[in-house]
């Protein structure tokens, strides 16, 4: 976007700043290259001196890294070299995700089967919709759903509001969980139709269920 921005209070640097760093950081590789291009400075508002606010860009970078990383962690479970994650290939992904998560430190281990489970069945109710048992590694990468599993990296406890809006927060799981039982009239494990028909008052309607 174009520079009739104004920034106060804030860190900026303007594009002759943004290209002597890239070509300070280049000595050091060329993986810093792509984020010091004329493309990039672009993409952020500028001020009417032609600054970028420097927290956006460093926040872009960052996603893009762990993008990056992603990519190359969730290839470890592509077992069969496909591009493709079966549900078990992301149970496996999540389960080991578990415990490299700050905001899930609290979850005990007897309740991770559960959580994996709710987990998974996000990411494929939204990425898979002709139900085909897999979900494409690209898809995964682009989607919502991963930055916001992703936020349970940070270490600052989420606040209450996140907490109860982010799907993978403990508190979401556990909020769930109890609704699952409340569902499980027979307490078999598993819910029939009838017994989800009951959910939110019957909110649901019988072609969804």
């Amino acid at each position: 976007s174009s520079g009739t921005e104004t920034f106060s209070d804030v860190e900026v640097i303007d594009y002759d700043g943004f290209r002597k760093i890239g070509r300070e950081l280049a000595k050091r590789g060329d993986r810093f290259r792509q984020f010091f291009i004329p493309s990039t400075f672009l993409k952020f508002p500028r001020d009417q001196n032609g600054c970028i606010a420097i927290d956006p860009f460093f926040t872009f970078v960052v996603r893009k890294v762990n993008i990056k990383q992603t990519r190359v962690y969730l290839s470890h479970y592509d077992v069969l070299g496909c591009g493709y994650l079966r549900e078990k290939d992301m149970e496996n992904f999540i389960y080991e995700l578990i415990p490299t998560l700050p905001q899930l430190n609290l979850l005990q281990e007897a309740f991770y089967p559960f959580y994996v489970f709710t987990a998974v069945r996000k990411f494929f109710f939204f990425l898979d919709p002709k139900r085909t048992g897999r979900v494409s590694i690209r898809d995964l990468l682009s989607s919502p759903i991963i930055i916001e599993l992703y936020e349970l990296r940070q270490e600052q406890p989420l606040d209450a509001s996140e907490a109860e809006s982010n799907w993978f927060s403990m508190q979401s799981a556990l909020r769930v969980y109890g609704a699952y039982l409340e569902l499980d009239v027979d307490q078999n494990g598993m819910l029939s139709k009838n017994e989800l028909s009951r959910y939110g008052s019957g909110m649901l309607t019988d072609v969804f269920i």
